[in-house]
């Protein structure tokens, strides 16, 4: 979906579910903004995300609110998520797998505009890219070739890199894919792999020192990564 029907989108949701700020103030639609705790990663995301809206017409403060609420695990999400179905948002933007599955549960009826879900279809997300169907659209990213390009490169930088310590984020059904795209390249190279999985940027310190045999480490992208 491109900006323009990402807006068209907005207003629509902003027409069907007007919210009242306060008895004193006009109803103006507020934006359910759901993402990882990672200002490194998310900062330029958000301004560029304001930057749009005010292409758009939107000014922040003006016309329209924007709730931004970051979250460090998958409970955070749902609780987060739960408390914009409660408000009734006029939309909820959700950045990743791990706040589009989030949002989903929590809401059937606001709208929900994803951004970075590797696999919307095989996650249930939506039907099919060309007709999402339910309350949910945006943007896809599923690269599963790379598996194997990520362990070539390994294999150029050093000729014996294995075991392979492989740090993923098992909570985003996404990132379980591209870890079993990564087993099966890993077969070709002969590889051993040592899975890593976390689920929040807290364990992620712990999990790198429980496999000491490792020689190498591969992350598999994910927000939780960024959100170390």
């Amino acid at each position: 979906m491109n900006r323009r029907d990402l807006f068209t989108l907005f207003g629509g949701a902003a027409a069907s579910w007007p919210i009242v700020v306060s008895a004193q103030q006009s109803s103006v639609p507020i934006i359910g903004f759901l993402h990882f705790a990672s200002p490194a990663v998310y900062a330029p995301r958000i301004a560029a995300f304001r930057e749009g809206l005010n292409e758009a017409g939107y000014v922040e403060g003006k016309n329209v609110t924007i709730d931004f609420r970051p979250a460090t695990n998958v409970h955070d999400f749902q609780k987060i998520a739960l408390e914009f179905a409660a408000a009734k948002v006029s939309l909820i933007v959700a950045s990743g797998s791990e706040a589009v599955g989030a949002a989903q549960r929590a809401t059937k009826t606001i709208p929900i505009v994803m951004t970075g879900s590797s696999d919307p279809v095989g996650t249930g997300f939506v039907k099919t890219l060309a007709r999402p169907g339910g309350n949910i659209t945006g943007l896809s990213l599923l690269n599963p070739e790379l598996a194997g390009k990520r362990l070539e490169l390994l294999k150029e930088i050093m000729p014996d890199p294995s075991p392979v310590m492989v740090l993923w984020n098992s909570a985003d059904p996404p990132a379980a894919i591209s870890f079993r795209e990564t087993e099966a390249a890993s077969v070709a190279f002969g590889f051993k792999l040592l899975a890593a999985p976390v689920q929040s940027a807290d364990q992620i310190e712990s999990v790198l020192t429980s496999h000491p045999t490792a020689k190498s480490l591969v992350v598999l992208p994910a927000p939780v990564m960024g959100a170390s």
